[in-house]
């Protein structure tokens, strides 16, 4: 990383301001990447500085102030790098469980870690001299695999009740344990996170989902009672812990929201939660959460037949398009998963032709071949099109004249 464009853009940053008189740092999450070795091309380098908000553009030839109140410009080096610069500050006033009403700027750099969320975040770097200044004790921290909030944790949670769960995030992507104190005062405020809209709640559950160890955060999110707090229907719930290990075996790629659905329901089979409606008022889910909902939900309404129902039902369920993932959710449940799953591979590549066709929209019963049989553009076309692909599937044809020659068999042939 530090031979990369992106750092060495980044230290430029860095000389210039200091180069003007002002202290500059990097800081926060890309510090705490470096100490523990781990970073990527991708992570952010934020910078902090003396430096006045209004004095930043002076400096750069690309400068933008997104956040004057706050005291955040954003300086763009050549075409292909940004950083966000703030200057050091303090906040106080948070009424709002998530934005401070007074902001004060500049401040020194020790006060400015004073406000940050957790030690190990709260560390700066020099790049220039290749130094970390910690205030906080954060680099200890680090080295113990500890989550602690910089001060008061009372305080710093009441600031921002969305830290209550980054501190979660942290302790299962890190591996890292939170401290007693920072742990009390998350179960003392836990609560509070009703007071935060539903967007935001849910836009920190996804990052923290994006951990590979989903019974390890379920469970710390159950015990630390974050989860009543965003589902206060599992207060209710007998066995909550089985439910938990159950839905944590969802496959990776379960969209969040239905993992969370499923833990309020005792059979976890039906994730409408007193109909669709009251889905959107408290969770507002995407389109695309929303087919998934209703998808599991026809599957689950039909899987105690599934054997029974006709290679041609059968077709018509792989083809969707979040077949795979329901499939895996619907074999955590069974008694034996391996071979719930054995057997839906099996079928699935018995039938890889129709579902191919079926994906594609591409059956074997074209029009041209009813049209020579006498049968024009019209509804019945469609419906013969349509029953035609059932037979091709369930008879297992692939010759369009053996398909019409069943066809003509039918009602619907001689019917209509």
């Amino acid at each position: 990383m530090k031979n990369s464009e992106k750092y060495f853009s980044a230290v430029s940053v860095v000389k210039t301001l200091k180069e003007n008189g002002y202290e500059a740092f990097f800081v926060g999450g890309w510090v705490r990447d470096k100490l523990l070795g781990n970073i990527k091309e991708d992570t952010d380098i934020d910078i902090a500085t003396s430096c006045p908000i209004e004095k930043i553009p002076k400096l750069f030839k690309s400068c933008d102030l997104v956040g004057i109140a706050f005291g955040i410009a954003i300086v763009r080096v050549g075409e292909n790098h940004k950083f966000d610069v703030a200057t050091f500050r303090l906040e106080a006033g948070y009424k709002d469980g998530r934005h401070p009403e007074t902001i004060i700027q500049p401040t020194t750099v020790e006060k400015d870690a004073q406000r940050r969320d957790f030690t190990i975040n709260a560390l700066f770097y020099d790049p220039l001299t290749d130094k970390v200044v910690d205030f906080v004790g954060g680099q200890e921290d680090l080295k113990n695999k500890i989550i602690r909030a910089v001060g008061n944790p009372c305080e710093r949670f009441e600031e921002d009740k969305l830290r209550m769960l980054r501190a979660v995030r942290f302790a299962t992507k890190l591996n890292f344990t939170i401290e007693e104190k920072t742990k009390q005062a998350i179960k003392e405020l836990a609560p509070t996170l009703s007071k935060i809209s539903t967007e935001r709640i849910w836009m920190e559950l996804k990052k923290i989902d994006a951990s590979p160890n989903k019974l390890e955060y379920l469970t710390l999110l159950y015990e630390l009672g974050l989860l009543e707090a965003i589902l206060p229907e599992i207060k209710s719930q007998e066995d909550i812990m089985e439910t938990i290990k159950l839905v944590a075996n969802y496959p990776a790629k379960t969209p969040v929201l239905i993992r969370f659905l499923s833990l309020i329901n005792a059979d976890n089979k039906h994730l409408t939660m007193k109909g669709m409606t009251d889905v959107e008022r408290r969770f507002k889910p995407t389109k695309k959460e929303k087919y998934f909902i209703t998808a599991l939900n026809e599957a689950w309404q039909f899987y105690p037949n599934l054997k029974k129902i006709t290679d041609y039902e059968l077709t018509c369920f792989y083809a969707q398009s979040k077949a795979s993932i329901i499939i895996e959710i619907i074999a955590c449940h069974a008694e034996d998963k391996e071979q719930e799953l054995y057997w839906h591979g099996s079928q699935m590549l018995r039938l890889l032709k129709p579902i191919i066709r079926m994906k594609l929209n591409n059956p074997l019963l074209k029009a041209k071949h009813l049209e020579v049989e006498g049968i024009e553009p019209s509804e019945k076309l469609g419906l013969l099109l349509e029953e035609g692909e059932k037979i091709a599937v369930n008879c297992n044809l692939e010759d369009p004249k053996k398909i019409i020659s069943e066809l003509k068999k039918t009602w619907l042939w001689n019917s209509l």
